[in-house]
């Protein structure tokens, strides 16, 4: 489906985390490389190392003359361009950028049938948010009417407290996660989300498939919200035959604090 829109083909190379590092070693030892990395960085040396070693390109010339609009995007928030720019002005990968009602590549979906079954809109806001899920455990009786990374750490929830997981640069300061005012903010309000029965309360011990929302949740309706890569979807869709794709699940933008806020962490 997705090549049918984009008109792109692509063949996939998938491995385990557990295989990643030693089959990623493997594969630059023999000279053969794909035409795109996915996380380079997290089992080269380093960015600058692998362009001198030709295992990677100087992406600055191709961003420029060929991406106007992430071009212009990097630009106009340096802090996003710092970041893939090594020591010598090269430009060492692609970023993701998230805006308000993105569709990115890993979003959180709702259950669009519930939504028009009850006549809700789709949550902009947490306030939105915890409404549609309490109506969503009233009228279902979902386990866990939003259901969250066996960490508790969902960075599309944690955007619109402006944090995200791990560190990020604000106003040219680096900030931690762990000890930033916005993640008590998280903490505080996914500890109500618990005693008002929204979000399960033992989560931690739900398996996830590392990244996303046990299968059980979905296709059991366990869960009216969840956090999927939109290439794992096709398959819950799939098990719900005569329904078309968006009248089940529809990807939502992360939830902000006020609706006029514009998210670019997450």
């Amino acid at each position: 489906m997705f090549e049918e829109a984009t008109n792109v083909h692509m063949d996939i190379s998938a491995t385990t985390l557990q295989a990643a590092t030693s089959e990623f070693q493997l594969l630059i030892a023999s000279g053969d490389y794909p035409d795109v990395f996915y996380q380079l960085k997290n089992h080269y040396k380093d960015y600058e190392l692998a362009i001198d070693e030709e295992v990677a390109y100087d992406l600055k010339d191709i961003i420029q003359t060929y991406c106007p609009c992430y071009n212009y995007l990097l630009e106009t928030f340096p802090a996003y361009k710092e970041g893939i720019t090594g020591e010598n002005g090269e430009y060492l990968e692609f970023t993701s950028f998230s805006a308000t009602r993105a569709l990115l590549p890993s979003s959180f979906y709702i259950r669009q049938d519930w939504l028009d079954e009850l006549g809700l809109q789709a949550p902009v806001t947490y306030d939105d948010m915890h409404d549609v899920a309490v109506a969503f455990r009233d009228t279902y009786g979902c386990e866990s009417a939003v259901a969250i990374h066996s960490s508790g750490i969902q960075d599309c929830l944690l955007a619109g407290f402006g944090a995200q997981s791990g560190y990020w640069v604000e106003d040219g300061k680096i900030q931690c996660l762990n000890t930033s005012d916005a993640f008590r903010e998280y903490l505080t309000m996914i500890h109500q989300w618990i005693e008002e029965g929204i979000i399960v309360r033992d989560f931690y011990s739900i398996p996830d498939n590392v990244n996303f929302t046990s299968d059980a949740y979905i296709l059991d309706g366990g869960s009216g919200m969840f956090f999927l890569p939109i290439n794992i979807t096709p398959r819950y869709v799939a098990s719900q035959p005569g329904v078309p794709d968006r009248a089940y699940l529809k990807p939502i933008g992360n939830p902000k604090k006020n609706a006029d806020d514009v998210l670019l962490l997450g």
